[in-house]
């Protein structure tokens, strides 16, 4: 298992683990009132500021997700935890999206893949540190199978189109598919191994850097990076006054509150547009 960083560094701040996702709570509904209630004067007029507010929100859920994934008691148990809260989140989607005639994207799937890397990229390095070669090749085979499994079936002209196309939309993503793209699932892996919260905050500060010079023709698998991402450096100083404790346990709170308030803002969106015809 992967060394935590030390205590004392882990004192110098403020913020638990629940302030942070509180913030990018905060953040990321800023972003999607821009993403769905842009149809009301006010929010068009600012909707590019709201959105820029809102980019913090990744790095921040991220870097929650690696703090879980260090101090969890069961990681396996967590993965599968968060891999039904994408399924869930999926279908519950779908269904929302048929009634309100209307797309929700879900980083929930993005979070599971970062999770998959980390426990088995943290597995090989510690088979190699123990000289168990094999294994540590093993590890890295099921890595890059379970990537090519899902490609694979994605490519399945059955389940690209529907209704199988919304079931494996449910099930899973490919890692070229997944929202904020392989960029994101490899920061993850870079914050997990990173000596502490610092060096976690700077790689998040150092991508928000590379993101000044993108443009908006570069490739979705840097989309994580791509123009108008820049806004995510802010998340480093967040991610610096952490003071590696939990906080009070809401995590069924969010895990609700991701899905329910697109929800609410798109339904707001839409009679919104009613009482205007």
């Amino acid at each position: 298992m992967h060394k935590e960083f030390p205590a004392i560094e882990r004192r110098h701040g403020f913020l638990s683990a629940t302030g942070l996702k509180l913030i990018a709570l905060a953040a990321m509904t800023i972003d999607h009132i821009a993403v769905y209630c842009f149809q009301f004067e006010l929010v068009l007029q600012f909707r590019e500021q709201l959105r820029l507010v809102g980019r913090i929100a990744a790095p921040l859920f991220l870097f929650c997700v690696v703090e879980s994934v260090r101090h969890t008691k069961s990681r396996k148990k967590y993965l599968l935890r968060l891999y039904i809260a994408a399924v869930v989140t999926g279908t519950a989607n779908l269904l929302a999206g048929e009634l309100l005639h209307c797309s929700f994207g879900g980083i929930l799937h993005s979070l599971v893949w970062a999770v998959v890397f980390i426990l088995l990229t943290d597995g090989a390095v510690e088979k190699f540190r123990s000289r168990e070669y094999g294994k540590a090749l093993l590890n890295i085979v099921i890595l890059l199978g379970i990537v090519a499994l899902t490609d694979v079936l994605a490519a399945f002209p059955k389940l690209s189109s529907p209704p199988l196309s919304a079931v494996r939309y449910v099930l899973f993503s490919t890692l070229t598919g997944t929202e904020y793209s392989l960029v994101f699932v490899l920061t993850g892996v870079l914050m997990y191994f990173a000596p502490g919260k610092v060096a976690q905050g700077a790689i998040i500060a150092l991508l928000g850097v590379v993101s000044l010079f993108a443009s908006p023709g570069w490739p979705p698998v840097l989309e994580f990076i791509g123009a108008g991402q820049w806004t995510i450096v802010f998340a480093a100083p967040f991610i610096w006054l952490y003071n590696g404790q939990r906080g009070a346990n809401l995590k069924y709170f969010f895990y609700l509150y991701y899905p329910l308030h697109q929800y609410a803002l798109a339904a707001i969106a839409a009679l919104g547009i009613t009482l205007r015809t």
